[in-house]
């Protein structure tokens, strides 16, 4: 609240309305115990911002503590886990196939945001799945899987960011 004016902050998650309850998520969502230790560590990372702000005799408004959960939000793996948790018991044929996608694009790439996916790394992705000896269909199979991902994040996080699978071309099977 500022001015009196509430302004909702998004934290790159979302679950189903029966799932939240007294201002958390509820022990009916089989990954609540998960997702309640994150919203608790997102609380105090803004509570910390404004404290630390507080000290210093430094105001602060809505946008600066938007800019410290959007700072932590363009993750990619930080998206793309709960994206995981929230298929495993919907999914779990989809959960087992995008987990492996997760670790294939892990070793190949330990930290990953966002914007730093673009066809150049998407042709280094491609290069590196050919270097494990994967075939043209399991490669094709791994860059949708991580295309899938990506603009289904870009549409949670409310990211403005050009896909870059619009101009690459996946490898013919």
């Amino acid at each position: 609240t500022e001015n009196r004016q509430h302004r909702r902050v998004g934290t790159g998650y979302s679950i189903e309305k029966v799932h939240w309850g007294n201002g958390k998520v509820s022990s009916t969502h089989p990954n609540s115990k998960e997702l309640n230790l994150l919203l608790r560590k997102k609380i105090q990372e803004l509570e910390s911002t404004l404290l630390k702000n507080q000290l210093q005799d430094r105001s602060v408004n809505i946008e600066d503590l938007q800019k410290v959960i959007q700072e932590r939000s363009d993750d990619f793996y930080q998206f793309f886990n709960h994206y995981l948790l929230r298929i495993r018991e919907r999914k779990f044929t989809t959960w087992k196939k995008k987990v492996s996608i997760y670790n294939n694009l892990k070793t190949f790439r330990p930290n990953l945001k966002f914007n730093d996916i673009n066809i150049t790394l998407l042709k280094d992705y491609e290069a590196f799945m050919y270097s494990k000896g994967n075939k043209p269909h399991t490669v094709a199979s791994n860059i949708k899987g991580v295309r899938s991902v990506y603009n289904e994040g870009l549409d949670e996080l409310n990211l403005n960011i050009p896909s870059p699978f619009s101009r690459y071309k996946l490898p013919s099977c």
